[in-house]
C-alpha cells in the first residue's frame, strides 16, 4: 500500500501564505504530477510529505498511517519513502553500488541480500556495468538512473521526485521520461512528481495537480486539464491556452451550449449541468482557431507575429474587439498570411468554463 491522503494543509513563512488548505488523495500505485509556476508551493508540498518540514495545520496519512498532524510528526527516515532530488544527492566518495546500497547498509541488511538487491536494482535501470564508477564519471542521465536504482533497492512503495529532469538537456529529458515510466510500471510504486515542465507532467502522470499561489486549482487527468479547465488560470496555463469573454450563453443541451461572439452564435462544449446566463468565458488552444473567408469568421484579429515551427507557422494575434486579448493559431507552410494583416477566424470546439469558476 502506498496511498497518500492530505487534508487541510496550511503553511506560512513570515506571514506569507505558501500553502492554503491543500487537500489531495493519491491512490495506491498512482503516478501524480504537481505542476505550477515558480513559487506556487509545489516543492513545499513535497517537503511536507517527505517530513522535511512541518505544516502550520492539517494532516498527512501515508498507507493509512498518520505521519503529520498538530499532535504527531513522524521523522523522514521512518516514513518508508524514497526521494529523487534535482541534484541527484549522490555521495561523491562512494561508487555507484555503494551509493545504491548505503541505506541498506545503515539498516544493517545482511551483506549477501544487500549485494543482490543492489545488483538487481542497477540491472533494472541498465547501470550494472557502471557499479564501480564514481558519480563524477557519469553523465547527468546516468546519475539520475542511479538515484532511481537507490529507490528500487530500498523497496519503497512511495517515491517523491523533485524536478528530477531540470538539470538535463532536451534529449536526455526525453530518454529519462521513458526511464520513469518503466520504473513506475516495474515497481507499482506511487510516484509524486514535482515539475514546472508541462510536457513532462502531461506525458507521464495519471493525474496532474495544477497549483497557483499555494492552492490546488485543479486535480484531473491530463486530458481533462487540457480540454475541460475548471477556471481561467488553468485554461491559460495549460498548453498555450487563452480565454475569451463571450456574450449570452443559451441553448444549453447535453454538453453543448451556444455563446454570442461579435454577433455570431458559436457552439461550444460545456459541463452537462451548465445553465443559460448573461455571459461566459470560453477556453481555447491554437488548434481551435482557423482562418476564415472575409467576414465569415467568428472573431476579427490582427496578426502580430509569425513564427516558423518546422511543419507549420505559429501565428500570434490580437483580438480587435477584445482589448488586451492575445491569442494564437496555426497556419501551414504555404500560408500567405503576414504580420500586420487583419483576418477573420472561426472558433471550433472551444470549452465553456463553468460559471462558478470562470
Amino acid at each position: 500500500m502506498s496511498e497518500i491522503v492530505i487534508q487541510n494543509l496550511n503553511k506560512s513563512y513570515g506571514g506569507a501564505q505558501v500553502l492554503s488548505n491543500i487537500c489531495l488523495s493519491i491512490g495506491d500505485g498512482e503516478f501524480v504530477a504537481v505542476l505550477g509556476p515558480s513559487g506556487c508551493g509545489k516543492t513545499t508540498l513535497l517537503r511536507m510529505i517527505a517530513g522535511f518540514e512541518q505544516p502550520d495545520s492539517g494532516t498527512i496519512h501515508i498507507d493509512r498511517n498518520l505521519v503529520t498532524s498538530d499532535k504527531k510528526f513522524v521523522a523522514p527516515e521512518d516514513r518508508n519513502l524514497g526521494i529523487v532530488f534535482q541534484n541527484y544527492a549522490l555521495w561523491p566518495h562512494m561508487n555507484v553500488a555503494e551509493n545504491v546500497g548505503y541505506s541498506l547498509k545503515v539498516r544493517k541488511t545482511p551483506a549477501g541480500e544487500r549485494t543482490k538487491r543492489v545488483d538487481d536494482a542497477l540491472r533494472t535501470v541498465e547501470m550494472l556495468a557502471y557499479a564501480h564508477r564514481k558519480p563524477a564519471d557519469l553523465s547527468g542521465g546516468q546519475r539520475q538512473r542511479v538515484a532511481l536504482a537507490r529507490c528500487l533497492a530500498q523497496g519503497n512503495n512511495l517515491v517523491l521526485l523533485d524536478e528530477p529532469l531540470a538539470n538535463l538537456d532536451v534529449n536526455l529529458r526525453s530518454a529519462m521520461e521513458d526511464e520513469f515510466s518503466k520504473f513506475h510500471r516495474s515497481t507499482g510504486a506511487s510516484l509524486f512528481y514535482i515539475t514546472h515542465d508541462q510536457a513532462e507532467a502531461m506525458a507521464l502522470a495519471d493525474r496532474v495537480a495544477v497549483m497557483d499561489k499555494g492552492t490546488i486549482m485543479q486535480f484531473s487527468t491530463p486530458h481533462e486539464l487540457y480540454n475541460e479547465p475548471r477556471n481561467t488560470m488553468v485554461a491559460e496555463f495549460i498548453g498555450d491556452g487563452f480565454t475569451l469573454t463571450t456574450g449570452h450563453v443559451s441553448a444549453v443541451d447535453n454538453g453543448k451550449a451556444t455563446v454570442k461572439i461579435e454577433g455570431f452564435d458559436v457552439e461550444v462544449r460545456c459541463h452537462k449541468d451548465e445553465q443559460p446566463r448573461s455571459s461566459g468565458v470560453i477556453a481555447m488552444h491554437p488548434e481551435n482557431l482557423k482562418p476564415a473567408a472575409e467576414n465569415q469568421g467568428h472573431i476579427r484579429v490582427k496578426i502580430t507575429r509569425k513564427v516558423f515551427r518546422g511543419s507549420h507557422f505559429r501565428m500570434e494575434a490580437e483580438a480587435i474587439r477584445f482589448p488586451g486579448v492575445k491569442l494564437a493559431f496555426y497556419a501551414d507552410q504555404l500560408t500567405d498570411l503576414q504580420t500586420g494583416q487583419t483576418i477573420s477566424l472561426l472558433i471550433d470546439d472551444a470549452w465553456l468554463i463553468p460559471a462558478s469558476q470562470a
